[in-house]
């Protein structure tokens, strides 16, 4: 069916004006032409279903990138397919149109016990979606996404320099980074998972 996909180009907050002309530009100009609708700074990217989506947000990506805007948008891009009973599109993490979605195991440090970070940096902008689903394949808890890095839980510092050495054989990965969490930040990473239902709100007691 027409517009079988939906791929949404939202400027990343800290993005200046400068870069949402440019991703209006690079996504106007492309050629052969984007099927698109701009609503404000969000543009929907339409696709086919002869598409491969995969390759298809691969091709928006480059085409950013081209106008130097690839890291000025939020990215992994959210990817949709048309439902035909709800008559919506409906927005998936996992997006491979070939291969069966796998299960997401249990994360193997529990809230509670997150006393580092480790830094994953993907290769490339077009590489962030399989790092990403690297981490997730481990079990391992994304903490946020910054315009260069995703960066996921670990126990201690031994857990941490495991999980380095681990990533750093992932071809998509360009190299893995930990840090010794402080008290404040562990008490944010609680209130963020819990929904700040953790219990008490004072930031300066420590996370049990």
């Amino acid at each position: 069916m027409s517009r079988e996909w939906c791929f949404l180009v939202e400027s990343s907050p800290d993005a200046t004006h400068d870069d949402r002309g440019l991703i209006e530009l690079a996504i106007r100009m492309r050629e052969p032409a984007f099927d698109f609708e701009q609503d404000g700074s969000m543009f929907r990217i339409y696709a086919d279903a002869p598409h491969n989506p995969k390759r298809m947000r691969k091709a928006i990506m480059h085409a950013l990138a081209e106008s130097e805007v690839a890291e000025a948008v939020v990215v992994p891009l959210p990817m949709g397919r048309w439902d035909r009973d709800e008559e919506t599109y409906v927005f998936e993490d996992l997006d491979d149109d070939d291969e069966e979605t796998p299960e997401r195991p249990e994360p193997v440090v529990p809230l509670d016990q997150i006393g580092w970070a480790v830094s994953v940096y993907p290769r490339s902008v077009f590489d962030w979606t399989e790092a990403r689903a690297e981490v997730v394949r481990r079990g391992r808890t994304i903490l946020r996404e910054t315009d260069h890095a995703i960066e996921v839980a670990s126990r201690d510092e031994e857990d941490a320099s495991q999980l380095i050495a681990d990533l750093g054989a992932v071809p998509v990965i360009r190299r893995a980074e930990g840090e010794r969490l402080g008290w404040f930040r562990r008490w944010q990473i609680r209130e963020q998972f819990l929904g700040n239902y953790a219990g008490t709100s004072d930031p300066t007691q420590p996370l049990l």
